[in-house]
């Protein structure tokens, strides 16, 4: 499996956070005992897995890093909510990724700068 952004990520600091997350390194041991404990959940060697994507800390410090290499790098090239969270859900998982990724979104400067609204503004218009 291979993880497709940016070297600038360092794999080995987000894998020791991984490791030191309470949460993630019970739902690790459960794995390690019955592996059917956690459904949806997997290891890889030392890699914990969710539906075959790899598990980050809720609290890593390298989220907001990673949410704008899959939204304003050149290739994600400030698509909306929608495209950003399935660029990044194809390769990564971290609890409450979904509200992470529309609030990045909604606070992106060049995009509030650039995008225009879909729906017709309220009031008269709306007949």
């Amino acid at each position: 499996m291979a993880i497709s952004v940016p070297l600038m990520v360092d794999w080995g600091a987000i894998k020791e956070e991984s490791m030191q997350d309470e949460e993630l390194r019970n739902i690790r041991g459960d794995l390690m005992k019955n592996m059917s404990s956690h459904p949806g959940y997997s290891l890889e060697g030392e890699r914990l897995l969710h539906q075959g994507r790899f598990v980050m800390p809720r609290t890593s410090i390298h989220i907001p890093h990673l949410m704008h290499e899959f939204h304003g790098c050149a290739v994600g090239g400030h698509s909306g909510i929608q495209k950003t969270y399935r660029r990044s859900t194809a390769e990564l998982y971290w609890k409450g990724m979904n509200k992470d990724v529309e609030e990045m979104v909604t606070r992106c400067e060049v995009c509030q700068r650039n995008k225009y609204m879909t729906m017709a503004p309220e009031g008269y218009y709306n007949l």
